[in-house]
């Protein structure tokens, strides 16, 4: 009798047990892929990758996967890492680079200082301290102490690079006062080129009085998504 076998062992007389037979065994094969941890190379259009400990937990996402982040900002396309609380510890945008945490850069002065600061008498703009960091992200967060004689008064603004400047912020006579720039240079026509350097300027004038504007050291610079800082084209709220 001759063999009516196929290499499933199917007999090949009867059309639909062949055909089944044939489902399963690709179903077979397909979960074999799944199971497998020595998968090389892949790809797929949207949805998300989910990365699971022993315990069941994810602790980490790639692709699509909404986060939100201060100010209601959301964060569709990502790189995150977190614990088994939830809380992130590493989160990469696919639309401007580092997000969390951020990356921090130090400044230093343009001028000699006296003591903790620089003081400044011009009636032109003067930069003060400056900063010279790699541009991870988009947008930064600038925070500084300036004090003002009394009977001065004078004005602050952050600059880098001729035209690319945030709106300028009056400064009141007789004040010490803590000020910040949360700038979105991303719309600002520099253009975020990620990996390259970038400095930034804290530039000061007098603008009234004889006294000086005294700039204090400023925290570290402040680099992350525009969305983290809720930052502007000119710097303020």
């Amino acid at each position: 009798m001759a063999n009516t076998t196929d290499r499933y062992r199917v007999d090949t007389s009867n059309p639909a047990i062949r055909l089944e037979e044939r489902l399963r065994q690709l179903e077979r094969q397909v979960s074999d892929v799944h199971r497998s941890r020595n998968i090389r190379a892949a790809a797929m259009r949207g949805g998300m990758i989910r990365m699971i400990d022993d315990n069941g937990d994810e602790y980490a996402r790639i692709g699509q996967g909404a986060w939100s982040g201060p100010g209601g900002a959301s964060f569709e396309h990502q790189l995150r890492f977190h614990d088994t609380a939830g809380n992130v510890r590493f989160l990469v945008g696919a639309e401007s680079g580092m997000v969390w945490p951020p990356t921090r850069a130090p400044w230093y002065p343009v001028l000699a200082p006296t003591g903790t600061f620089v003081p400044v008498t011009s009636g032109s703009f003067v930069s003060t301290y400056r900063v010279i960091y790699t541009q991870a992200a988009d947008a930064v967060r600038a925070r500084f102490t300036i004090g003002v004689d009394a009977g001065t008064t004078g004005e602050v603004r952050l600059e880098s690079g001729g035209p690319h400047q945030t709106a300028v912020v009056p400064l009141p006579a007789g004040t010490l006062a803590d000020y910040h720039f949360n700038w979105h240079l991303g719309s600002d026509g520099l253009g975020i080129t990620l990996g390259t350097d970038l400095s930034i300027d804290v530039q000061v004038r007098r603008t009234g009085g004889a006294g000086a504007i005294n700039v204090h050291q400023p925290a570290p610079l402040m680099v992350t998504d525009h969305r983290m800082l809720e930052a502007t084209v000119t710097g303020l709220p």
